[in-house]
């Protein structure tokens, strides 16, 4: 029977593991992010909407990229 610190523990070590996945993925989307937000941002303030559209589109197709080519 498993006691009640033992849950403790499996459910820490639980959350842990989600937490890394989680800064892991994040670390490898960082450099898509930047971009797409720099072109978001100025597409934004230059009120040019179709460089809006393709900066979602771009960050789209890099985030896509990025997951196929990164080593697991």
């Amino acid at each position: 029977m498993i006691r009640k610190a033992e849950k403790k523990d499996l459910a820490r070590i639980a959350e842990i593991h989600i937490l890394q996945d989680f800064l892991l993925n994040l670390f490898f989307r960082i450099p898509c992010t930047l971009t797409t937000c720099l072109f978001l941002l100025s597409g934004i303030t230059m009120q040019h909407y179709l460089l809006v559209i393709w900066s979602v589109i771009f960050g789209i197709g890099h985030i896509f990229v990025t997951n196929k080519n990164r080593v697991e």
